[in-house]
């Protein structure tokens, strides 16, 4: 008796050690992630939406925000606009977008990364994350 109960007390201590240690962090989450030098005075990225969503416009929108937060400490703005609404159906017009759309200005640069971002946005998060920084930063020259 003496056996099993030592051997419970052993499984239960290595199941708390193991749940006190448990990385539940994505692939993502681990993922190292430089923050980026770049001048973010002159850059900003819009994510244009309707009243009603679904999962991969509300994916879109995740994605990139974090995106932003991540890579750039919130330097680079991130505004969603509702074209339905007054203030997102002005910011649409100025822009030149009449429907969801994810929009990356950079200086007198406008981005449309619309397509792609709707593909990758859902299942491959990664893909439109690796996109919108290549977008941002400006090439180095070697």
């Amino acid at each position: 008796m003496k056996i099993v109960n030592s051997f419970i007390v052993i499984l239960l201590m290595a199941t708390f050690m193991a749940c006190g240690n448990a990385d539940n962090s994505s692939a993502a989450d681990k993922e190292s992630v430089e923050q980026s030098e770049i001048d973010a005075s002159d850059v900003a990225v819009y994510y244009f939406h309707s009243t009603r969503r679904c999962e991969t416009c509300l994916a879109v929108e995740s994605v990139s925000s974090k995106a932003i937060k991540e890579f750039y400490n919130c330097v680079i703005p991130f505004e969603s606009f509702n074209i339905e609404e007054e203030d997102g159906a002005k910011m649409a017009e100025k822009m030149g977008v009449s429907s969801s759309a994810l929009i990356i200005k950079r200086g007198d640069q406008k981005i449309d990364i619309t397509p792609e971002a709707f593909m990758y946005g859902r299942e491959q998060g990664e893909k439109l994350r690796a996109l919108i920084k290549t977008k941002i930063e400006p090439v180095k020259n070697l």
